[in-house]
C-alpha cells in the first residue's frame, strides 16, 4: 500500500485504539522483510512495516545511500536527515490513522539507526525503540536528547556487517546521556535469532499499552 509518505504493508487486526508497532528495514531490503515476523510478534499490536524512500543500486531500498569504505562507511547528512523526516512523517500518519494508544519502533541495521534517531529527537511521542544489529552514527543524533523512550539494543557477537563494537559504543553513549536502556548480545551474525526474537517480543509486551 502507499500513503502520502512511504509505501507500507500492515497487519491492523486490532482495529483502532491499540498500540502501534512500526518496522523499519535495513539497507537493500524492503517492507516485506521484517513484516514476515508478524506472526511471531505480540498480537496486541497493530503492525505497519515501512519501505524506505530510496532505491538501492544493488536492489531493494535504503533510508540513505551508503558509500562503503575500507573501515567505515560514508553517507550524505542531508539525505539521511530526509530519511529521518520521511520516517517521522509516516509514523505520525499511521499513528493518527489508526488512533494508536502508543507507538513503538523496531529497526534492523540501517533501520535501527533511523528509529533511534527519530525516537530521541522529540518530534514524536514514542514509547519505545528497539535497535537490532544497528549502529550509532553520531551526526544523526541530537546534541540534546529531547525525548527519552524505552530503548533496546540487540546485536550479534559475530556480526560481519556491523561489528558488535558499534552496539557497545551505542550502549556507552546511552549510558553517558543518562538514558535508561536494555542491552543484549547473542551468538549470531547480522540477523535475528530465535532467542533474540523471543527477548524482543517479551520486551515489547512489557511496554504495550
Amino acid at each position: 500500500m502507499e500513503s502520502n509518505s512511504l509505501s507500507y504493508v500492515e497487519w491492523a487486526q486490532n482495529g483502532a485504539h491499540a498500540p502501534l508497532l512500526i518496522l523499519a528495514h535495513g539497507y537493500g531490503s524492503h517492507e516485506q522483510d521484517l513484516f514476515g515476523l508478524r506472526g511471531e510478534l505480540p498480537l496486541s499490536f497493530n503492525i505497519v512495516s515501512l519501505r524506505a524512500p530510496l532505491h538501492c543500486p544493488m536492489g531493494g531500498y535504503a533510508w540513505f545511500q551508503i558509500e562503503f569504505q575500507r573501515e567505515d562507511f560514508g553517507f550524505s547528512q542531508g539525505e539521511a536527515e530526509r530519511g529521518i523526516r520521511a520516517l517521522e512523517q509516516s509514523i505520525i500518519e499511521h499513528r493518527d490513522r489508526l488512533e494508536a494508544t502508543s507507538v513503538h519502533l523496531v529497526g534492523f541495521s540501517q533501520g535501527g539507526m533511523m528509529v533511534l534517531a527519530a525516537a530521541l529527537r522529540g518530534a514524536l511521542d514514542v514509547q519505545s525503540a528497539a535497535v537490532l544489529s544497528g549502529r550509532l552514527p553520531d551526526s544523526l543524533l541530537p546534541v540534546e536528547v529531547v525525548a527519552a523512550p524505552a530503548i533496546l539494543v540487540q546485536h550479534g557477537k559475530y556480526d560481519p556487517v556491523i561489528d558488535v563494537a558499534e552496539a557497545r559504543r551505542c550502549r556507552e553513549w546511552l549510558t553517558k546521556k543518562g538514558l535508561a536502556h536494555d542491552y543484549q548480545e547473542y551468538p549470531m551474525a547480522h540477523s535475528i535469532s530465535r532467542e533474540s526474537l523471543d527477548d524482543l517480543c517479551a520486551w515489547l509486551m512489557a511496554r504495550a499499552e
